[in-house]
């Protein structure tokens, strides 16, 4: 039971810090350029099952910029410290 919670919470670390991260390095862009230079990694069209009575679709994207990338590490590094 611990070993599912502690997965849980190192997601929620990870996308909290990551997502902190994407918005800091937004807000900075104007002042310092390549901290809001992102990269985006995904399936680009998404994936499409059409089957004659519904449709399936399957996508995923993930877009990341340089301090975004900074606080996703910082996430999993204060989950290292705290557990």
């Amino acid at each position: 039971m611990r070993k599912s919670f502690s997965v849980w919470l190192l997601l929620a670390l990870v996308t909290a810090f990551a997502i902190l991260g994407n918005l800091v390095g937004e807000a900075l862009r104007p002042f310092v350029p390549f901290l809001g230079r992102s990269v985006a990694v995904g399936l680009d069209p998404p994936l499409v099952a059409d089957l004659s009575f519904f449709d399936l679709t399957f996508g995923f994207s993930l877009s990341l910029n340089l301090l975004g990338l900074v606080g996703l590490l910082l996430g999993a590094y204060l989950y290292r410290r705290w557990t």
